[in-house]
This record gives C-alpha cells, sequence and structure tokens, in this order.
C-alpha cells in the first residue's frame, strides 16, 4: 500500500497534467510541447517553501523616526463575507504566507469584490503606510511602453501566479504586516497586497530577471510580462528565453490567465494586435454614454475618465473656444442693471437664484457674479413679499404659566352664531373654563352682546361663587377690547391677557373645549333643534368626563368628590347618608393632594405639547428695532380683490416692542409699525413670530434700483395708487368702444405701466 504522501503527490501530478492539458488543447503544437517542457512555471499553486531564498531580493519596511504603533479594531463583516475570510486565512496558512502574531501592530481586513463576483481578500494598510520611507523607484510609463510594440505580429501575455506572494518579507519586519480579524491575529511572512512600497519592490525585482532581455522582446509592469516578436521563428525562441528566466529565478506563471503567440490581447487597459493600439471597447462604452456635464465638478469627472485615453480622441488637446460674453465693469449701475433685465422684467417673472444665474451668465460674467446675483434677489422686495416660506414656522410653543389655584385664571369664547335661534333670541354660547381644573360654565346669550352683558354673565355666573379672577384670556375678541371691559378689569384689578393678532394659541384650552362641548351636545339634539334645552345635560356630561390633562373630572378636581347620578343610588353605600364629619386636617390634606395632583399633571401636559409642537417649529430671530414683512392672508381689505394672486406679505414694518410674553428672552409676539393705509383701515399691529419674515434693505451697490415702491392709499376702504402720467391711449373694438388709458404709476418703473 503506498503511503499517505505518496498518495498525495500523485494526485497533486494528475492535477497538474489535467491544467496542462485543458489550457493548451488549442495551441500550437510547437507551443503545447515548449508550455509542457517548462511545466514546472506553471503549477496550480506553490508554497512558501518554494519560494527561493536565494533571489538576492526581499520586502523590507522601513519607517521614519517618530512612528507611532497603529492598531484597529476589525471592521463588521457580513456572513458570507466572514466565510470567505475564513477560507481564505485557512488557504493562506496551509500555504505559509501567514503565520500567527502577538504583534502590537494591527491593520483592518476588508474585501473587494472582483469582476468575475469573487472576493478579494484586501489589507487596510494606511496607517503603517502613513509612517514608511517612501521607495521613490521610477515605475514605467505605459505610453513608453506601447511604444516598443510598433510592427510586431505575435504577442505572449504571461500573468504571474499571486505576484507579490512570490516575494518574501524581511523576517525582522514581518511582524509590521500584522492584520486583525474575527478569526485570530496573523502577519505576513510574504509581500502583502497594499503596502506602500510593495510595487516598486515586485517592479526592482522583474527588472532585474529580465534585465538582459528587458524591452528588447519582453515588457514588463508588475506582474504582466508581455512578449512580442515579429516572426514565427522568433515567438519560440523569445517564448523560451522568458521561460527560462522565470524557471531560474523561481517564479511561477497561472497558465490560466496566459494567452500565447496570439494576434491580438489585452495589455495595461488597451487592445494590442498587429493593427496597431486600440481602446478598449468597455472603455468607449463608457464615454459615449457620459452624461454631458452641465457643471464643473462634473466636468471634472468626465475629463479625469477620458484623459487616459486623449491620444486616441482627435483634436481632444485643442483649446475649447468660449461662448462670448459681455464683461460688465463695476463703475456705476451697470451690474444692477444686467441682474434687473433677466429678473426684474416682465419676462423674466422675478425668478429664483439659480435660474436668473443662468440666465445673467449666458451673457454677462463679472468676478464673484454668483455672489451679486444672489444678494440680488434675496434683498429683491417682490420677491420677499410674493414668495412662499420654505422653512419651519417661527415661534416655539410657550405655555402659559400653571395657576397656582382653582378659578384664579380662566379663559372665554363663543360657540356661535347657532341656528335656529332659541325662542328667547339665544344663538350663542359663552363658555368659561378655569384653567386649573378644566371645569366650564356653559351659558346661553347673544352672539352680538355688548361688553357690558358679558361682564353681568360673568359675575353672575363665576364672580360670585369663586371671585374675581387674576387674568383672563381671550382671543382679542370685540366684545373683550372695549373701553368699559379693560376699565373693569383695572378697577378690580385683573389682568387681561390677549392672543396675538390672528393667533389664537393662547387660547388653544378654549377651542379644544368648544369642540368638545358641541360634539356632546349634537349627540343630545333631536330633529327639533332645540338645543337651548339640553345645554344643562351637556354641561355636566362635559365636567362629570375625565379630563386627560389633569387625570381627574373637573368637577372632582374642583370640588373633591364625584357628582352624584341616578345609577350611584343601586349602591348600599349609598342608600344611606354619611353622617361621619372627616377631621379637618384631613380634608385640608385631601385637598392639597388634590391640587398637587393636578398641578403635576398639568406642567407634564404642557411639557409634551411643548415638545410635541417644537418638533415642526424653530425659533425666531427677530428683535426690537428688526425690520419685518407680515403675512399678508388675513388681511381683508378688499371684496373685490382676487385674493389668490395677493402678495403673501406686506411691509416693511419696523418691530416696535415684545407683547405679551412671559419669557423675556423669546417673546412670541411683536407690536409693528404700520403703514398709514393700514393704520387708515384699523388693523392690529400685533403679530405672532410665525406671521412675520425677516426683511432684507438692499445694500448701497443696489441703490438706483427702484426697491421701494410707496404703499396704496385708502379711499373708501379700497386701495388706490398714485397716477403719475397717461402715457398712450387706445379705443377697444368692444361694442360699444372704451377708450383706455396706459398709465404710470408714481414711484413704479415704466415696465409695470397698465392700461
Amino acid at each position: 500500500m503506498p503511503s499517505t504522501a505518496e498518495s498525495t503527490h500523485t494526485s497533486r501530478a494528475d492535477a497538474d497534467v489535467e491544467e496542462l492539458m485543458r489550457f493548451t488543447t488549442d495551441l500550437e503544437p510547437v507551443i503545447r510541447d515548449l508550455i509542457r517542457e517548462y511545466r514546472d512555471v506553471f503549477p496550480p499553486y506553490f508554497s512558501y517553501s518554494g519560494i527561493s531564498p536565494m533571489r538576492g531580493v526581499e520586502h523590507s519596511i522601513q519607517l521614519v523616526p517618530d512612528y507611532r504603533v497603529h492598531d484597529q479594531a476589525p471592521y463588521r463583516l457580513s456572513i458570507p463575507e466572514a466565510t470567505e475570510l475564513k477560507r481564505q486565512l485557512e488557504e493562506l496558512l496551509r500555504l505559509g504566507f501567514i503565520k500567527p502574531s502577538n504583534s502590537p501592530w494591527g491593520a483592518l481586513v476588508l474585501f473587494a469584490r472582483k469582476a468575475d463576483g469573487t472576493l478579494r481578500l484586501c489589507i487596510d494598510y494606511r496607517g503603517l503606510n502613513h509612517y514608511m520611507v517612501k521607495n521613490n523607484y521610477p515605475m514605467p510609463c505605459a505610453d513608453e511602453l506601447f511604444d516598443r510594440l510598433t510592427v510586431n505580429c505575435f504577442f505572449t501575455k504571461i500573468d504571474l501566479r499571486s505576484g507579490y506572494h512570490q516575494i518574501r518579507a524581511a523576517a525582522e519586519d514581518q511582524s509590521m504586516t500584522t492584520f486583525r480579524s474575527r478569526f485570530g491575529h496573523y502577519e505576513f511572512t510574504v509581500m502583502s497586497f497594499g503596502l506602500t512600497n510593495a510595487p516598486a519592490t515586485f517592479q526592482t525585482a522583474m527588472n532585474d530577471i529580465f534585465r538582459d532581455i528587458l524591452e528588447e522582446y519582453v515588457l514588463v509592469y508588475l506582474n504582466d510580462i508581455l512578449v512580442y516578436s515579429r516572426t514565427l521563428e522568433d515567438r519560440i525562441r523569445h517564448l523560451r528565453d522568458v521561460l527560462q528566466c522565470l524557471r531560474k529565478h523561481d517564479f511561477y506563471a497561472k497558465l490560466s490567465k496566459c494567452r500565447f503567440a496570439q494576434r491580438k490581447v489585452d495589455f495595461l487597459g488597451h487592445h494590442l494586435s498587429d493593427q496597431g493600439l486600440h481602446m478598449d471597447d468597455a472603455k468607449i462604452t463608457a464615454i459615449a454614454e457620459w452624461p454631458v456635464p452641465t457643471s464643473a465638478k462634473q466636468l471634472h469627472s468626465f475629463l479625469g475618465l477620458t484623459s487616459y485615453y486623449s491620444n486616441f480622441i482627435q483634436g481632444y488637446a485643442r483649446s475649447g473656444q468660449l461662448e462670448p460674453r459681455i464683461c460688465v465693469p463695476s463703475t456705476g449701475q451697470l451690474r444692477v442693471q444686467a441682474v434687473a433685465e433677466f429678473h426684474n422684467q416682465a419676462a423674466a417673472g422675478h425668478m429664483g437664484f439659480h435660474k436668473t444665474l443662468a440666465r445673467v451668465c449666458r451673457l454677462y460674467v463679472w468676478p464673484k457674479s454668483k455672489d451679486f446675483v444672489k444678494a440680488y434677489i434675496q434683498e429683491c422686495p417682490t420677491c420677499q413679499e410674493v414668495n412662499s416660506v420654505n422653512h419651519l414656522p417661527y415661534g416655539l410653543l410657550q405655555p402659559l404659566p400653571i395657576p397656582e389655584g382653582r378659578w384664579q385664571s380662566i379663559s372665554m369664547d363663543f360657540i356661535g352664531p347657532l341656528r335656529p335661534p332659541t325662542q328667547r333670541g339665544h344663538d350663542a354660547i359663552l363658555v368659561v373654563v378655569d384653567r386649573f381644573m378644566k371645569r366650564a360654565r356653559f351659558v346661553l346669550c347673544r352672539y352680538r352682546i355688548s361688553a357690558h352683558e358679558v361682564a353681568d354673565i360673568v359675575f353672575d355666573r363665576v364672580v360670585k361663587d369663586h371671585g374675581l379672577p387674576q387674568s383672563i384670556i381671550s382671543d382679542r375678541d370685540p366684545r373683550f377690547t372695549s373701553t368699559f371691559w379693560r376699565r373693569l378689569h383695572e378697577v378690580y384689578g385683573s389682568q387681561l391677557r390677549f392672543s396675538s393678532s390672528y393667533y389664537p394659541q393662547k387660547d388653544d384650552q378654549t377651542e379644544v373645549t368648544n369642540k368638545t362641548f358641541g360634539n356632546i351636545l349634537r349627540k343630545f339634539v333631536r330633529d327639533d333643534q332645540q338645543w337651548d334645552l339640553h345645554l344643562a345635560h351637556a354641561e355636566i356630561a362635559y365636567n362629570h368626563a375625565v379630563s386627560p390633562t389633569t387625570r381627574m373630572s373637573p368637577f372632582y378636581c374642583d370640588l373633591s368628590y364625584h357628582p352624584r347620578v341616578p345609577a350611584d343610588f343601586l349602591r348600599p353605600s349609598r342608600l344611606r347618608p354619611d353622617t361621619r364629619c372627616p377631621a379637618l386636617d384631613d380634608w385640608i390634606a385631601h385637598m392639597a393632594a388634590i391640587m398637587k395632583r393636578a398641578h403635576e399633571s398639568l406642567a407634564d401636559s404642557q411639557t409634551r405639547m411643548a415638545a410635541g409642537a417644537n418638533r415642526s417649529r424653530m425659533d425666531h430671530p427677530f428683535k426690537v428695532g428688526d425690520d419685518v414683512l407680515v403675512d399678508a392672508q388675513h388681511l381683508q381689505l378688499e371684496a373685490d380683490m382676487l385674493r389668490r394672486f395677493r402678495r403673501r406679505f406686506f411691509g416693511p414694518c419696523r418691530i416696535l416692542q415684545a407683547v405679551g410674553s412671559d419669557t423675556p428672552a423669546s417673546p412670541v409676539s411683536f407690536r409693528v409699525k404700520l403703514p398709514d393705509y393700514l393704520r387708515q383701515a384699523r388693523v392690529h399691529d400685533v403679530y405672532h413670530v410665525s406671521l412675520l419674515r425677516p426683511y432684507r434693505r438692499p445694500f448701497e451697490r443696489f441703490a438706483g434700483h427702484p426697491y421701494e415702491r410707496p404703499p396704496p392709499i385708502m379711499v373708501d376702504g379700497h386701495e388706490e395708487f398714485v397716477v403719475s402720467d397717461i402715457v398712450s391711449r387706445r379705443v377697444t373694438d368692444d361694442t360699444p368702444p372704451r377708450i383706455e388709458c396706459l398709465v404710470r404709476w408714481k414711484g413704479y418703473p415704466d415696465e409695470e405701466a397698465t392700461w
């Protein structure tokens, strides 16, 4: 029986013969015989022991004096990558190319996918390479190598098998090649890919072994060896000389990647043939399908792709001719007029920055024109007044202070007008809510009620039972802002808080109460629509329900007990009245616990509400003295104006003071100085920050441009503009004909004249 070693040797020999037959079948007999003669140059694999130590070349690593040991934790790998890593490590260990290490160095392992889809093991030696003394050995120039190939007809390409691994690493430097993995810590015994001086070491070895015939009929670029010949006889002799050099120095080639005595081969990304040098078809396709560059960055990318093949592109080095453009000097207002021509004109349409810049650059050029156009558009009053806001709304939610006790702070609002009115003419409901206990009172009233009547209701339903509140939250309804109402609160020492103009955020509590109560009332009202008959039942139902804010019912929170309902009398404990008298201290403690629980629940609710609301808001940049534009969506100055095409903002307006803020560091409402025509229309001058936007006044360099347009004047409640002069007149084709005049408006440019 043969031994195991003999069996293994026999099986490997059979594998060598099988591979040799498979890759040499289609070759000419003379070439096939030559390869079989040098079959030892084409082994299916090789190991560290097969590398001759007598070559006189090995890879050494020299570091700068102030180097630092570099190590890093391994990258996380996917399951397929980890499986492939384990397989390749076992193969490298079997061949002797790596060995276990305890070195303090530690590079990272990663994979790069090859063209055939398999994974190539790569070591990240950037930390080591940073401290390595660079070897400036000159690498061959591809263009010079191609010049040697003229008038040659036969080409042989030899690819070395794992070329870098055929050079040993110096024993004293092997510890610096250590890499880390999840399967262990290893160092290379051979030259590894990724080391900064590895190409120089390998090219040095190739040039040394082929020195006598280099560039006579053989070219070497790293592990790619090209043999070129003019005649059939030369190709055999040249190939024999190259194989003999490889055998002599114990270098091995990979038979599956070699091409012998071909008229066309691939070398350094080009096609070589007896017809000359040609571009790779795949590269031609990539260039042809590359999108047309539209920016400097895209142009740089395209030139990087094509520069390698510049010799094949006719006229590639010819200087391009720019389209003729006018250079605009900085004198006068020439640059302002150039931008205005492509931005302010009717045909320009006040487009944004990118579109305006593209139009300007077609005809004009000057230094920093991009910044000039950007500043011009940012300060264009028309664009500021018309363009929509594309950022989060200003104004972080600032909840009102939590009241210290019951009925110290109330909020009021109206539900109405309601249809049909009651028999007594009531068509509204006055809603009064205690902000601390959330208990509500709903009172029948008329929608067009006076401030004096509202005061009577409040005193009759609230003040007589709970005393005068310290503050009242209203939505600045005219019924709450009359002189009488203000004077009434001044006499009794009550503070009246007004919500911002058109922004009833501070009265959100009453708005929610109105919605909830309306839903309850709808469920009581029948076909007779006598909603006033069910108002008391709806109020009991509302105050008996548990509030999500305090987690108690308003009734219990206010009176410390739950109201009795008919079902309570079915319980045995309710059949007899409770005649016990609890101690006063216990009762006080019970009431204090209820108030503490309500206060904590309110604080927690406000914190959650503020956090949720502020996710979709941002703090504002405004301060007193700033110029702002005010949102015009709520202004109703002219009934016949097409609101869809009105300007979104009006102004500029100067901020005069902060209003109604409990946090002076970040007020949410401001009083602004309105134009005269808006003050004449009695427009409110306090606005929430969400209705403001910063106004950019034009710099002095934009002086002379018609930025400041005069505002309209109010005539009988309508906006009117002052006529400068009549430019022309015409008669229409209407029946009957009409005479129209082309009017130039005072303070407006000629292009805005209208018929």
